[in-house]
């Protein structure tokens, strides 16, 4: 459904956010004050040494406050001297006490707890590791609206990843991840939406959630919106509005965004035609690996367009695209090779890059390779 399918946990979430109002709190220097009984106060501690509040920054001494409040059962004391001996700030990294001072949070109800207990026990890290208490745990935050966990239940359905492969449920965990804000889940469900994967297509549905997930900056998300704006699919055709968003996905690094921009600044649609700018996002996306824009380059750097003559070069970007199966940079570069144009003249290359191409279907390829037989001498 998406090119980022995997999504790792930053189990660090909380850590440093102080969320009992420790706002101007000065922090205790006097070590005795750690025997206070008052949790909430050490847990200010905790945030004011972690953040550099009001104190120089240490987070030695972060970590014992926190110790110090989690010890008496403070919910974000635990949850953050567990994330704090998961990274290994401030402490030796100790998974498995991590692991336990995160079900301490998670048994009070934390849902980020509960979440990173799952994580652990669905990675196997400093516990052994248990699928069926991954998703246990996965539910339990979920059932508090927790939008990570909610993602990842959707990502366990759709691909049937420690559960029973259920489209419909999937669907359902990435619409209330998506509700709450969760990019990952409005991309997702921009594209099941508009590939109908799992649902009906819709493609108005589509560019809705594409535009949520635009708005937080997903390159993938403003690249699709983009194309179905230029396009007038399931919105009103707004090529102007549709190029900022390919301009930002481009910006952002996105290949295939990248590549569109090119082809529509070389026939200049929507934009000024200006082979120059077409080259360069064209280079752009190449550099990243995308097989057409590898092609495109080559011809582009062939006849010089956009850009002076390379044959040389041509030949780079056209035995690229030939590596990844591209049938007519197979069938050019074994032209290339044929008649010594930006390679020294390889018969062999030549025959080789024609065959590739052939058994793809190309039906020039194919008819160079059936004329050199039949021009072959018989064996005697």
């Amino acid at each position: 459904m998406c090119h980022q399918t995997k999504r790792f946990v930053l189990i660090l979430g909380l850590l440093g956010v102080c969320g009992l109002g420790c706002s101007g709190s000065e922090p205790v220097t006097n070590r005795e004050a750690a025997s206070t009984k008052d949790a909430d106060f050490q847990y200010q501690q905790g945030v004011a040494y972690m953040n550099g509040q009001g104190v120089e920054k240490d987070l030695e001494e972060a970590c014992r406050w926190f110790r110090l409040a989690a010890d008496q059962g403070h919910i974000d004391g635990q949850y953050n001297y567990g994330s704090m001996l998961y990274a290994g700030s401030g402490v030796e990294k100790n998974d498995t006490e991590a692991f336990l001072w995160f079900v301490k949070a998670a048994e009070q109800g934390s849902p980020i707890a509960q979440y990173n207990v799952a994580f652990l026990y669905s990675a196997g890290e400093g516990v052994e590791q248990d699928g069926d208490a991954a998703l246990r745990w996965y539910l339990k935050a979920a059932g508090q609206g927790y939008g990570p966990a909610e993602f990842k239940l959707a990502q366990m359905y759709r691909e049937g990843a420690g559960v029973e492969k259920n489209t419909a449920e999937a669907m359902t965990w990435y619409t209330k991840a998506a509700e709450q804000g969760d990019v990952s889940a409005q991309r997702n469900l921009g594209i099941a939406y508009s590939d109908g994967e799992g649902v009906e297509p819709d493609s108005a549905l589509a560019v809705q959630w594409f535009m949520e997930a635009a708005k937080q900056g997903d390159a993938v998300a403003q690249r699709r919106l983009g194309i179905m704006q230029i396009e007038g699919e399931g919105v009103e055709k707004n090529s102007d509005e549709g190029i900022q968003w390919l301009l930002k996905a481009g910006e952002q690094g996105d290949a295939y965004g990248q590549f569109y921009l090119s082809l529509l600044y070389f026939h200049g649609n929507g934009v000024e035609k200006n082979e120059a700018e077409a080259y360069r996002w064209c280079r752009l996306s190449a550099a990243q690996g995308d097989v057409s824009a590898q092609y495109n380059l080559g011809v582009w750097l062939a006849d010089g367009v956009g850009v002076a003559q390379n044959e040389s070069e041509a030949v780079e970007w056209y035995t690229k695209a030939a590596n990844q199966d591209h049938v007519k940079a197979q069938y050019n570069l074994a032209l290339m090779h044929d008649f010594g144009k930006g390679v020294a003249k390889n018969e062999t290359e030549a025959i080789r890059w024609y065959t590739r191409a052939a058994e793809q279907g190309h039906e020039k390829a194919q008819r160079n390779l059936d004329e050199r037989h039949a021009m072959a001498p018989d064996d005697e």
